[in-house]
């Protein structure tokens, strides 16, 4: 049986592998994110640990220009659908403001965030 870090490194990997599709210019459409929920449903139901679980195990990384702390926040569209986002919350000080896509959920939200290179 699986336990939460497992599940957590599997939701890292598929995410991992968006990026570097992205990176070497190929194709992302709409049909990849709900690919991906519905991967993260069907490991939810085989392993009992939910998409709130894997939120709490997500530490987000700090601002890469400012060195702010990051928050999420949540942009509610005119067709009642509700998008999740991470952005630096020094946005009084920070020159650039770093925010992510939207994105159906905050995890998806937050490996975009701690996505780069480090160094």
């Amino acid at each position: 049986m699986m336990d939460r870090r497992d599940v957590v490194e599997i939701y890292r990997e598929i995410h991992q592998k968006i990026g570097q599709l992205e990176m070497e210019g190929g194709d992302y459409c709409e049909g990849w994110a709900d690919a991906i929920i519905e991967c993260q449903d069907v490991i939810t139901r085989l392993t009992g640990v939910g998409q709130k679980d894997l939120e709490e195990d997500i530490k987000l990384k700090r601002c890469p220009f400012c060195g702010g702390e990051a928050n999420y926040d949540e942009l509610h569209l005119v067709s009642g659908e509700v998008k999740q986002l991470v952005m630096c919350s020094n946005m009084d000080i920070c020159g650039v403001r770093p925010q992510t896509a939207l994105w159906k959920t905050r995890l998806e939200a937050a490996v975009e965030w701690n996505r780069r290179a480090d160094g």
